[in-house]
């Protein structure tokens, strides 16, 4: 049985990716997916911001679709440690 739950899991993952970019606001930020490893140890969280530095009233004026960026973070069932970040490519999306 997980010590730490899943919403604890996100909340720390948000904690993590704020506080690693210290000046850089991170708008809409979001959960974007959460599942458990299978090995049970890792509960895996996926973040999801608008990208640093794209605004959205200029993309807006642009005509295009805001991307979004995609970070993938792990944290530990056990102590809540986050053990890992990567980036998150989303299957068909260039």
């Amino acid at each position: 049985m997980p010590q730490v739950t899943v919403k604890e899991a996100a909340n720390k993952a948000v904690e993590f990716l704020q506080g690693i970019q210290p000046g850089n606001s991170l708008n809409n930020l979001a959960v974007e997916e959460v599942f458990q490893s299978d090995d049970g140890q890792f509960w895996i969280i996926t973040l999801g911001h608008d990208p640093v530095g794209v605004s959205p009233t200029m993309a807006f004026i642009a005509g295009s679709r805001r991307p979004r960026d995609y970070k993938q973070i792990e944290v530990n069932v056990q102590s809540g440690e986050v053990t890992k970040m990567e980036i998150r490519q989303l299957a068909g999306v260039s």
